[in-house]
């Protein structure tokens, strides 16, 4: 709602001002042309955002796990009564060369999903203003409405007033065959019980 609706009385004088105003509020509509197609845009973005932080993420946790099990790998071969005598340092040597590769990761992983975090901020903030300029549009395409009618209704022309009334008259045509027909309805229907009754 705006100020602008609380201080003008849609039966007012449509005047110079009255349709400076309304001017006014078809051009903020036509600026807004492509509220629509842009809170769209924004919201594409942000899913295909979302999915890519989904993303990140799961990667970072599966480089979390698998440092954490090699690490357990490392320990249990270490520990293994095996070690000394059954080439256990070399399969130390090599899981050691995994971890620091996994290890290595890491950083690179957790920048990546810092950075998808921080573009989902920026584009949950772009939806919410696309949402609010296609609410402020709807709003101002209502109220441009609303003038529009209550100028057209204040100062009907003669052909307004000549539809109008023909308006009128269909309608009650309308009426008046809606009763003709529940009548008609009514006696086909006493015509099939009296025939019914010989």
């Amino acid at each position: 709602a705006f100020a602008f609706r609380d201080q003008m009385s849609y039966n007012q004088e449509v005047d110079a001002p009255y349709f400076a105003t309304y001017d006014d509020r078809i051009a903020q509509v036509k600026a807004l042309a492509g509220a629509e197609a842009d809170l769209a845009a924004a919201k594409r973005k942000l899913s295909e955002a979302t999915s890519a932080e989904k993303r990140a993420e799961g990667a970072r946790k599966g480089n979390e796990k698998a440092v954490a099990k090699l690490k357990s790998r490392i320990e249990q071969a270490e520990n293994s009564c095996f070690f000394s005598c059954c080439g256990g340092e070399a399969k130390v040597e090599r899981l050691q060369a995994q971890l620091y590769a996994e290890e290595g990761k890491a950083g690179a992983l957790v920048d990546s999903e810092g950075r998808l975090e921080e573009k989902l901020e920026v584009l949950t903030a772009e939806v919410r203003t696309a949402e609010e300029l296609v609410a402020r549009k709807a709003a101002l395409v209502s109220e441009s409405s609303s003038m529009f009618e209550s100028a057209v209704q204040s100062h009907p022309s003669e052909k307004m007033l000549y539809l109008q009334r023909a308006a009128a008259d269909c309608r009650a045509n309308v009426d008046f065959e809606a009763a003709n027909t529940a009548a008609l309805e009514n006696v086909g229907r006493m015509c099939v019980t009296a025939r019914g009754a010989y």
